[in-house]
């Protein structure tokens, strides 16, 4: 048996019944016929032959298909899925992810170019560390619409120094080794290769034709599509989930070409290289990282249970790690946004599910303070009681409710926050369907003062408890006047 390139201590890998890894890449393309059928020649020169390549066309109206059809031209290392529309970026990422059968994944936006030795060289890298990681980046080049070179690196490619990271592969006897990577360019990628460590924040990486992922990690990170991720850039979400979960690798070898050009004939606005002291996105796209990093926070606290073991006790680390650098400042602004203390709120329940509810009070008063987020979690909470309340004790819901609110309970029954008022007005009908009418009035007189009590309810409108607030007013009055009225009787 053939060991098709790979010898492992010097001995041919098929010695041993073994063979080298399946390499899926993915082409996404959407209207780019006029580049795709470069971005398919280069996977056809690639020097590693041990690939699936899937194309999927998101729905093109150019000559996209034509193209395609004609650059494959019946290679049965490639297949073709075709949208009638354009489903999103994420959602053919997602997509491809169903079909790879590959152990390692990379995906090629259909502008780019890979150079012939892009995938031997991340599988090197791959099989020569000494521990293994989730994904690794090259260096690329930047080129216009006329394919001229006109810059050398793309800006977010080690943006953050990491020369005190760990450098270099383990010595080339001693792992698996690929015919095509000769001992000087083994040489080579060893002095280029620096790892990331999981912990350390940041962006260190190249675009997305520069990566090359392990597809269990990439699975394990994958977000539930819904119409919002669907359009998300596949590269932000999975190169930062993917790097918490089991860190990356940066190769500072030029490998692939990033195509700077107007997208999608958008001729309004110019294309420029990547610049150190200007930003050179357009607002929309940086718009859309913030949403980018929206779905992989929820991600996170979608999958907590699980989590909580796989990255052992990182995960609130990870909850910061996700929102870009760490620092004081940079925190308490991403914990302000209304997203993201949504998101915060959307899970609060299952977090307490998945660790404890003091770890979770904890946490959460950590990340946020301010009554808006607070607000956010209390609107959660009281539009799901009837949801919450067959898995949730009574005493377990008034306690969490009691933390969202922004008086200490020492100061239950004095004026409380209208805003808090208003909630409770607006959900009022909810938590009457949950805990009954006398138990709404009892919580209600333990939280507010008769005026703002009774302004609840008049605004509620919630029939039941008007009722049962007009009998036991019309019983409070009766022990009021009972007196009385028994004293004159007799006299």
């Amino acid at each position: 048996m053939a060991g098709d390139g790979l010898t492992i201590g010097g001995v041919d890998s098929g010695e041993y019944g073994l063979k080298p890894p399946l390499v899926s890449v993915v082409i996404v393309n959407w209207d780019y016929g006029r580049f795709v059928g470069a971005a398919i020649d280069s996977i056809r020169r690639q020097d590693y032959p041990h690939f699936e390549c899937l194309i999927v066309d998101n729905g093109s109206t150019d000559d996209s298909r034509a193209v395609i059809a004609r650059h494959v031209a019946g290679d049965p290392r490639f297949s073709t899925l075709f949208f009638d529309r354009n489903h999103g970026q994420m959602a053919a990422w997602l997509e491809a992810l169903d079909r790879a059968k590959g152990e390692f994944v990379t995906v090629l936006d259909s502008d780019d170019i890979k150079f012939p030795n892009f995938i031997s060289s991340h599988v090197q890298v791959h099989l020569a560390l000494r521990l293994g990681i989730a994904f690794t980046s090259s260096r690329v080049v930047e080129i216009d619409a006329e394919d001229r070179v006109i810059s050398g690196a793309n800006l977010g490619f080690g943006f953050i120094p990491f020369d005190d990271a760990p450098h270099g592969l383990e010595p080339r006897d001693s792992v698996p080794r690929l015919a095509t990577i000769s001992d000087a360019d083994y040489e080579l990628l060893s002095q280029a290769t620096a790892r990331i460590m999981p912990e350390r924040a940041g962006w260190f990486w190249a675009p997305t034709s520069a990566n090359m992922y392990r597809r269990e990690v990439m699975t394990l990170a994958r977000p539930e599509r819904n119409p919002q991720v669907d359009f998300l850039a596949g590269d932000i979400h999975f190169c930062v989930l993917c790097h918490i979960f089991g860190g990356s690798a940066v190769i500072d070898r030029t490998l692939s070409a990033y195509r700077v050009h107007a997208r999608h004939g958008d001729k309004a606005r110019p294309a420029f290289v990547s610049m150190l002291h200007m930003r050179t996105e357009p607002e929309a796209q940086a718009a859309a990282a913030r949403r980018s990093r929206y779905c992989t926070l929820r991600t996170l606290m979608q999958r907590a249970g699980s989590l909580r073991w796989i990255i052992k006790d990182r995960y609130w680390q990870a909850v910061d790690q996700q929102s870009g650098e760490i620092t004081e400042k940079t925190l308490a602004a991403y914990y302000a946004e209304p997203e993201v203390q949504q998101v915060f709120a959307d899970y609060f329940v299952e977090l307490i599910r998945d660790f404890d509810e003091q770890t979770v009070l904890h946490e959460f008063a950590l990340r946020l303070p301010r009554l808006e987020a607070r607000l956010a979690i209390l609107r959660r909470l009281l539009s799901q009681a009837p949801g919450l309340r067959p898995s949730v004790e009574d005493a377990e819901y008034w306690r969490w409710v009691e933390w969202c609110m922004p008086t200490r309970p020492d100061e239950l029954g004095h004026l409380t926050h209208p805003r808090v008022a208003d909630l409770f007005a607006d959900n009022l009908a909810t938590l009457v369907k949950a805990f009954g009418s006398v138990r709404m009035l009892t919580e209600l007189r333990r939280r507010f003062d008769r005026e703002t009590r009774h302004a609840i309810i008049k605004r509620s409108r919630c029939t039941p408890l008007l009722t049962v607030a007009a009998v036991q007013n019309a019983v409070a009055f009766w022990h009021r006047v009972r007196p009385r009225w028994s004293s004159g009787a007799k006299a």
